[in-house]
C-alpha cells in the first residue's frame, strides 16, 4: 500500500515538472513574438517629465493604510502634507513666508532623477 502512494506521488511531481517545464517554453514562445516597439506618442508619454497634476493625480488615487516605498511612510502622511500645504496657501496674505509644498519637492526630485539620475552611492533606488 505505502509503495502504491509513494509511486503515485512520484509521477504526480513529474507531472507538474513537465507542466512546468511546458508553461515556461509556451511563456518565452509568446514573449518572442510580442512586437516590443513603442509608438512615438507611447516614446513621448514616457520622455515628458512629471507635472505636478500628474503626482497630485497619483497620490489621490492611492490608498490609505500602505506605505508607498522602501522607507515605509505611509501614504496618508504625503497626503496630509499636501492638504496642508493647500490649507496655507488658501490663508497666505502674501507677507508671509510661502508654505511647504511637498508635491513641488517631489516633481522636482524626480525630474532630477530622470535628467541626471541617482547620484552613486546615494542609496536612494536600493
Amino acid at each position: 500500500m505505502v509503495e502504491i502512494a509513494r509511486k503515485y506521488h512520484e509521477e504526480a511531481q513529474e507531472d507538474v515538472a513537465a507542466e512546468q517545464t511546458g508553461r515556461e517554453e509556451a511563456i518565452v514562445d509568446a514573449l518572442e513574438t510580442l512586437d516590443a516597439q513603442l509608438s512615438n506618442e507611447q516614446r513621448e508619454e514616457l520622455g515628458r517629465k512629471l507635472t505636478y497634476e500628474d503626482i497630485t493625480d497619483a497620490l489621490s488615487k492611492m490608498p490609505n493604510g500602505k506605505a508607498a516605498g522602501l522607507d515605509g511612510i505611509p501614504t496618508e502622511l504625503w497626503k496630509t502634507l499636501h492638504r496642508t500645504y493647500q490649507e496655507q496657501s488658501r490663508k497666505s496674505d502674501g507677507a508671509s513666508p510661502e508654505p511647504f509644498d511637498i508635491i513641488s519637492l517631489i516633481q522636482q526630485v524626480f525630474n532630477d532623477i530622470e535628467e541626471n539620475g541617482v547620484q552613486p552611492g546615494s542609496g536612494f533606488a536600493e
